[in-house]
């Protein structure tokens, strides 16, 4: 805590025209009304004669300037925007008690050490100065971090040398290039844009947090390099004021929010949106003069999506994202942090690879890599007697991006039921298996039928992505094809053809949409491909998951072609048509992705189409809502560029009413629909 200690020569000299109480209550208004205007928190302002001991903590200087009164102000915490009060009280009360202000200054002192000083015959300022700073002793509401980010002068080159060392999004380099812009002026004036972070762990956003600090510090840009770091919140943080304390003591200086819940929000639904309300009133009041970064956890259930809606008239927020790399630059990663560790000369890259996936590696993810290769190492090749010891079990409810993602997917009640039934049986089964009891191999091809756009694919590759976090396959790789990846134009193409796919798919899923093409006449090796594919299934059951897929009448003409294909898969599994309630809440899913939202009418308009819709044959469930809603993003452009002016607000530009839906629902019957594309 900062205490303020003003000193004047004697209340004597002081305005004749009042006397020195009065002219004592002028100074602490004149203090109050500044701090105020300032937006710095004050917990009260005293004169020695009305609470004795507050100036204790300058006694030595007093013994050697020998000056006669104290006026002592007490804030929450304190920042450069001090400097700024302290001129502005020296100026305002120069001004008012003609120059009698000698000393300004502050002290950094404790709320304990304030309390003892106050003696006992004013217990009535005490107990009332206790319950103000009781929040800044103690609070088990919230964890709170407070430091000092390092000066170092950074210039753009420095600044994305640093940002490149943990890979960083190109979201996250622009926005460095913009601090340190020519077009920029280098002087703190207010912030012109707070920061959404996203990030896999906290640790990686107070690290791209911090070097955003360097980066303003460096252009002038803040007021104060202190970063208040506030996490772990609880039920509890949305009773009192500890919160709303949180936030004005970062004043100045820069507020590192982590949204993620640290309970059940669904438990404490009035808890959590008190929390919300909270956090977003006080930084519209601070806002001006505190850096806010909202960090957003993925895996984690968090309220960062809700805060930054409840402050975007107010506050102008940019998503910043963690970076990813590709398998070539992680695997390079790896062996670097490899390297340097203590087991490097067990490094061998000929062993050691890392698998190519489309949506790439964060950091944390390089780091588990290398941790996994470390554990293996240890138990296989430094201390050879743990190499049969099993490795921990993996919880059903995983944490894992796909597996939340899945859950979150509007129906599919049988895929969401097998998943779970699946991660269920691979922890019983590792549990048998440490007490000695044995375990049947399971197969787990799978057949998906369903219409166009029921999400088909997007289940493929999501589950793909589980059964590797769970352990149940050794890779994420997914390997799709159809009939021309594996149908030969000359005798003896197919088989080879088949088995290349098998070979790819080796350790994850291999997925064959429009499975059903396969079934051909006359002299086509699609029958072939059949054959193929039935020996490969059994050769391979251990090692690639065949996932097959189509419309539902023509899967059944599939399986019927070989009587050892029915047999082989154990699942079976069907993607019903979506009603149109669930098109509803696709269309909010995908509205929300994109950053858009829907009016009233907008809504009420979509539930006819889809109502509409559902009449006609292969309308194209998700596929259509998708349809629909890049067709009306085209339209809610082309109906603003043809207002009039150039600029247009916020609310404008996210906002789809019901003109910008257009029904087509009527040429449906004339278009030819794919099936298993994604949504």
């Amino acid at each position: 805590m900062i205490a303020f200690d003003m000193r004047v020569k004697t209340y004597q000299n002081l305005n004749t025209t009042e006397n020195s109480s009065a002219a004592v209550k002028t100074l602490q208004n004149i203090v109050k009304r500044l701090a105020d205007e300032l937006g710095i928190p004050i917990l009260g302002v005293y004169y020695e004669d009305e609470l004795p001991g507050v100036g204790q903590f300058s006694e030595e200087l007093d013994e050697k300037l020998n000056y006669e009164a104290h006026i002592c102000a007490c804030f929450e915490w304190g920042n450069v925007c001090l400097n700024t009060l302290r001129e502005r009280i020296k100026e305002e009360v120069n001004k008012k008690f003609n120059n009698t202000v000698t000393h300004v200054d502050f002290c950094e002192i404790s709320p304990q050490f304030i309390l003892e000083a106050i003696r006992d015959d004013h217990a009535s300022y005490r107990k009332e100065l206790f319950k103000k700073l009781k929040t800044l002793l103690e609070t088990d509401k919230y964890a709170l971090v407070q430091k000092v980010v390092p000066e170092e002068e950074l210039n753009l080159v420095k600044a994305l040398a640093r940002a490149r060392s943990f890979h960083a999004d190109k979201s996250y380099t622009d926005e460095i290039r913009r601090i340190f812009s020519k077009d920029n002026e280098k002087r703190y004036a207010g912030h012109p844009v707070h920061y959404r972070l996203l990030a896999t762990t906290t640790d990686m956003a107070c690290r791209m947090a911090e070097l955003l600090v360097q980066c303003l510090n460096s252009n002038n840009r803040l007021l104060s390099n202190r970063v208040d770091i506030v996490y772990n919140l609880n039920p509890m943080a949305a009773k009192g004021q500890d919160l709303e304390f949180a936030a004005r003591r970062a004043i100045g200086s820069t507020l590192v929010l982590d949204t993620s819940y640290g309970f059940d929000a669904k438990k404490y639904e009035k808890e959590a949106a008190s929390i919300i309300d909270t956090i977003s009133d006080v930084m519209k009041r601070v806002g001006e003069h505190t850096l806010g970064v909202f960090v957003e956890i993925s895996g984690r259930d968090n309220f960062c999506d809700t805060l930054t809606q409840k402050l975007a008239d107010d506050l102008n927020i940019i998503t910043l994202k963690e970076g990813k790399m590709n398998a070539v630059k992680a695997s390079k990663e790896v062996a670097e942090i490899i390297k340097q560790s203590e087991l490097s000369t067990y490094y061998n890259p000929k062993n050691f690879s890392v698998p190519e996936r489309e949506e790439g590696y964060t950091s944390e993810e390089v780091l588990s890599l290398y941790r996994k290769w470390r554990i293996s190492t240890l138990k296989n090749v430094v201390y050879k007697s743990y190499k049969e010891v099993n490795e921990s079990i993996p919880t059903v409810t995983s944490s894992d991006d796909a597996y939340s993602e899945l859950m979150n997917m509007v129906g599919l009640t049988d895929v969401k039921l097998l998943v779970k039934q699946l991660l269920a049986t691979h922890k019983i089964n590792q549990q048998r298996q440490k007490e000695g009891l044995k375990n049947a191999k399971q197969v787990l091809h799978m057949l998906f039928s369903g219409n166009a756009g029921s999400a088909k694919t997007t289940v493929a590759r999501l589950l793909a992505k589980i059964l590797a976090t769970s352990g149940i396959t050794k890779s994420d790789k997914l390997v799709e094809c159809s009939r021309a990846d594996i149908v030969g134009k000359y005798v003896g193409w197919t088989a080879n053809l088949v088995q290349e796919k098998f070979e790819a798919a080796k350790g994850g899923v291999l997925f064959i949409d429009e499975a059903y093409s396969l079934v051909g006449s006359g002299n086509d090796f699609g029958q072939e491909a059949i054959t193929s594919l039935v020996q490969l299934m059994e050769n391979h059951r251990d090692d690639v998951v065949v996932i097959f897929a189509g419309y539902p009448d023509k899967m059944q003409e599939f399986l019927n072609q070989n009587e050892g294909l029915k047999s082989r898969i154990a699942f079976h599994l069907n993607f019903p048509d979506y009603d149109a309630r669930e098109m509803i809440s696709i269309l909010e899913l995908m509205v929300d992705k994109q950053d858009y939202e829907l009016s009233n009418d907008a809504r009420f308009k979509c539930e006819e189409i889809f109502a509409n819709a559902l009449k006609e044959d292969n309308f194209g469930n998700g596929r259509f809502v998708r349809n629909l809603l890049e067709q009306a993003i085209m339209q809610h452009a082309l109906r603003l560029s043809e207002q009039p002016g150039e600029e247009y607000d916020k609310k404008s530009l996210k906002t789809l009413s019901s003109e910008d839906f257009i029904d087509k629902t009527h040429r449906l019957k004339t278009v030819t629909r794919r099936i298993g594309l994604e949504f």
